[in-house]
């Protein structure tokens, strides 16, 4: 059923609007975790924090692209654009972050569905937030988790309200 009070836009404007979106997502994200993880003896120095700052944005373009899927190949393809611009400083390559992200999420998948609730991707992206592969700390991960959780779900609500012409 076509509804005829979506707005239409052009690939574009919504990916340009996505681009915002990820931006105002990641900057309020590590305005919220980063004293605790500050407090909890991460985010020592300049460097870490610029890599978790970085970190975070990966982050939300990975669950905008998850949340988008492939159907919106175009709008996907306007937002990286707009995040090529971006000077990243660790070696690893979006695609190769997507994919790290992509499997965790499968595991997740695959345990809520024996009925295990893990936070597998927040436990996951913690770990590359803070640039340490031990970290455990479990106290944030339902925090992010939710956090991913509600982006995801924001991103889908949005989409369903746009027609792209």
């Amino acid at each position: 059923m076509f509804n005829l009070f979506k707005k239409k836009v052009t690939v574009e404007e919504f990916g340009h609007q996505m681009w915002l979106f990820c931006c105002d997502c990641a900057e309020k994200f590590c305005l919220d975790y980063r004293p605790q993880l500050q407090a909890a003896g991460y985010l020592k120095n300049p460097t870490a924090d610029r890599l978790f700052m970085e970190e975070a944005m990966r982050l939300h373009l990975w669950i905008i692209s998850r949340a988008l899927g492939n159907e919106d190949r175009n709008i996907l393809d306007m937002l990286h654009n707009h995040a090529h611009g971006l000077n990243f400083v660790n070696s690893r390559t979006l695609s190769d972050l997507y994919e790290i992200y992509d499997h965790a999420a499968i595991k997740s998948d695959d345990l809520r569905g024996k009925g295990i609730g893990q936070p597998v991707v927040a436990m996951t992206a913690l770990k590359y937030l803070v640039n340490d592969n031990a970290y455990t700390d479990c106290v944030l991960e339902p925090l992010v988790h939710i956090d991913i959780n509600m982006t995801f779900n924001a991103v889908r609500k949005v989409r369903s309200e746009f027609i792209i012409r």
